[in-house]
């Protein structure tokens, strides 16, 4: 890339900021075969019983994610070239304006225009509203477009070995895979900063973020109709099938709050306190059609099913708060933080055909569940389980000691009381009724979705020194 700016003066109450620049990109993703013992089939067979013939009780190679075969090997790469410019002058002593474009051409997507507006009028010193409006574009991943493995999910508690194929693979094509589109997105904000006193800055920022052709794996496609069309096409191995694609329209709407409040002590020592919330919602506001090719092999499972919604739409916290106390005296520094992770949420149960409100309480008590039907186009009579893992708080702390400019000791703690996230839901046959867990329900005891993950505390102590 290649960037150039100047301040060139025009009339206007400050010069007018200009910058211009070029790039060249050029990408590649590989994906090597792995060691053949990773995945191969070894030929070792059970010998009698009711499992007499199949592979020793499970799939071949490693478990749960084999090496990648030969036919997922590849390498692939593109090119773009791009033309970008900024100006921002200040048009009056209150008003700030700035404008930006960017103009891509994708040897594989072709050309694309993107472009921001973006001002700030200060009403006081101390008081000043901010506003942007935007339009993005992303072209999709090479490795969206190009991945190829095969890993054990579990879905409804079954094992099944799902191959995720690349949108190109004939197999993939057959089950509804197609070309990618790039996301195009449209973005604004308003927002309001405030200086009451020196040491206290605060502000507040409404968002919308709209994303067009979002890319997102399709849902898991497995049952008797995928298999047998899998082994028609030579993977007797494989249970299901999945693959990118263009699957949802979305919208996200938030509001961020910050503040930071300087206080300088009469010892020469300094306290810093900071403190954030933010509060947000995606929701989906457009499915794409579900491919005719899946009807065609009779299978129901929409493009996007719950499951994948859920994730999306509730499988982050739709509200964050954390505060923070720096203080730093002489050669020492403290830092204590503590941020609580709001509620998030994910189908626990499926394929719980036939399954009651009584039922579901006597399998759930003391978790925060609902029953719900599945998005249209799944089996009909089925009820899926939403489990919603409840806010925690996560406590860090750092003390450091500055022995000389180049060195620093320190000690802490990342989740210092070792907290952990809500359990799972266990599988279990209630009133004669088999309940089945989605995902890693039943295989572990918390779930992926934690947004601080379920390690529990991590001690530390490091020494560091910058030459």
């Amino acid at each position: 890339n290649l960037d150039f700016t100047r301040n060139i003066n025009i009339g206007l109450k400050t010069p007018l900021e200009v910058a211009l620049g070029f790039e060249y990109r050029w990408e590649e993703y590989k994906i090597k075969a792995g060691e053949p013992d990773s995945y191969r089939d070894a030929g070792i067979r059970i010998l009698d019983g009711p499992n007499a013939g199949t592979i020793g009780g499970s799939a071949p190679g490693a478990q749960v994610f084999p090496g990648f075969k030969g036919g997922d090997a590849g390498a692939h790469d593109r090119s773009a070239k791009s033309v970008y410019a900024d100006i921002e002058a200040n048009l009056t002593d209150q008003w700030l304006v700035s404008l930006a474009g960017r103009a891509e051409d994708y040897n594989d997507f072709g050309k694309n225009a993107t472009g921001k507006l973006a001002t700030r009028f200060a009403f006081t010193k101390e008081f000043s509203l901010r506003a942007s409006v935007s339009t993005g574009f992303r072209a999709p991943h090479l490795a969206q477009e190009w991945f190829s493995a095969t890993s054990t999910n579990f879905i409804g508690g079954v094992p099944f070995e799902v191959q995720t194929f690349p949108v190109s693979n004939a197999v993939g094509q057959a089950l509804g895979a197609s070309k990618l589109k790039p996301e195009k997105s449209d973005n604004s904000s308003i927002g309001l900063t405030w200086q009451p006193l020196p040491a206290l800055t605060m502000s507040v920022d409404f968002y919308r973020i709209k994303i067009r052709d979002r890319i997102v794996l399709s849902s898991n496609y497995t049952g008797t109709a995928v298999t047998n069309f899998l082994v028609s096409r030579g993977l007797p191995a494989v249970g299901g099938g999945r693959y990118f694609t263009n699957g949802v329209d979305t919208k996200t709407d938030g509001v961020d709050f910050t503040a930071r409040y300087v206080m300088k002590l009469p010892d020469s020592s300094k306290l810093t306190l900071t403190g954030g919330l933010n509060f947000n919602k995606t929701s989906i506001t457009q499915y794409k059609p579900t491919p005719p090719q899946l009807a065609a092999l009779g299978i129901t499972t929409p493009l996007f099913d719950l499951t994948e919604s859920v994730r999306m739409a509730r499988g982050q916290p739709r509200d964050n708060f954390n505060v923070a106390i720096n203080y730093d005296v002489k050669k020492f520094s403290f830092m204590l933080r503590n941020v609580r992770f709001g509620r998030v949420s994910g189908v626990a149960l499926g394929n719980n055909s036939g399954s009651t409100p009584a039922l579901i309480a006597a399998l759930t008590p003391g978790y925060d569940v609902e029953l719900v039907d599945p998005v249209p186009g799944s089996a009909a009579g089925n009820k899926q389980v939403i489990q919603t893992f409840q806010a925690k708080w996560i406590t860090d702390l750092d003390v450091t000691y500055h022995y000389s400019k180049a060195m620093t000791v320190s000690l802490g703690a990342q989740n210092l009381f070792n907290i952990y996230p809500t359990e799972n839901i266990r599988s279990k046959v209630v009133g004669g009724t088999a309940f089945a867990g989605s995902d890693n329900v039943g295989i572990f005891p918390y779930s992926g979705i934690s947004p601080f993950g379920f390690n529990g505390a991590f001690y530390y102590g490091k020494v560091s020194y910058k030459f």
